[in-house]
């Protein structure tokens, strides 16, 4: 968006997490950990506390950090058991000091500010995945953004209950429109 702003119409924004939430850890620490393991060629190994993906049937959506709703979490943990290709396992360093890169350049004075793309953003009020200060920062930063809060939504809108993704997928169906509508 900031390189090709022309050749995007608009764009959706579903918790991006530009900072993790407080409960995952210290910045600082996180940064210098990533640091220390780069520096001694760490980068494939699993950031404290991560590991590959490993089925819970015993966990229950009442300790799941990205829903609320327990049958899309069970639905998650179905894909996962019929084909573990699905899986996703915990971040790697490497993967940290990618991130990390990312968000530097982001938030770099002017980079969010140079993007006129419209964008639509939404936020749970449940977060804690990503930095919901600094979901709002970004969006407030960029020049043509909307944000939209749902107060008892976890991090994935997407999975979350009827009423939270039937109203987050609305809006996203009325901001594609727009935006349609705009470029005719």
């Amino acid at each position: 968006l900031h390189d090709n702003s022309t050749m995007i119409r608009g764009g959706v924004l579903s918790s991006p997490t530009y900072y993790f939430d407080r409960h995952v850890g210290p910045p600082w620490f996180i940064r210098m950990a990533t640091r220390a393991a780069a520096a001694f060629g760490q980068r494939e190994r699993y950031v404290f506390g991560q590991g590959p993906f490993v089925p819970r049937p015993d966990f229950r959506v009442e300790d799941s950090v990205t829903s609320t709703d327990p049958d899309r979490y069970g639905l998650n943990q179905a894909w996962f058991a019929a084909n573990p290709k699905l899986t996703v396992g915990g971040v790697t360093f490497g993967w940290l000091e990618n991130y990390q890169f990312n968000n530097d350049l982001i938030f770099e004075s002017g980079y969010l500010e140079n993007i006129g793309t419209p964008m639509l953003m939404g936020v749970g009020g449940k977060e804690k995945v990503a930095d919901s200060q600094s979901q709002r920062d970004a969006c407030k930063r960029l020049k043509n953004c909307k944000l939209v809060e749902f107060a008892n939504a976890k991090h994935e809108l997407m999975m979350e209950k009827d009423e939270i993704r039937t109203d987050w997928l609305g809006q996203i169906q009325t901001f594609i429109s727009q935006q349609s509508a705009e470029s005719n």
